[in-house]
């Protein structure tokens, strides 16, 4: 079974990476083209569908993982 605090304690590096990257961007809503492309890649790489460009929102996006 799967301990998330341990999967994320493993992951604290390459989340405080992702972390300081969202805010070395400094992106204003609807426009954070490369805050969505990294959480995106993200995402894909742990597996979870994407769906983009969601309300006219070109920004918006839904991760689903599973069923």
């Amino acid at each position: 079974m799967l301990d998330v605090k341990q999967w994320l304690d493993a992951n604290f590096d390459r989340f405080t990476v992702i972390s300081d990257k969202i805010w070395e961007y400094a992106e204003t809503k609807f426009v954070e083209t490369k805050s969505v492309k990294l959480l995106i890649s993200l995402l894909k790489e742990e597996g979870f569908i994407i769906e983009q460009k969601l309300a006219d929102i070109p920004t918006a996006f839904v991760a689903t993982f599973g069923s």
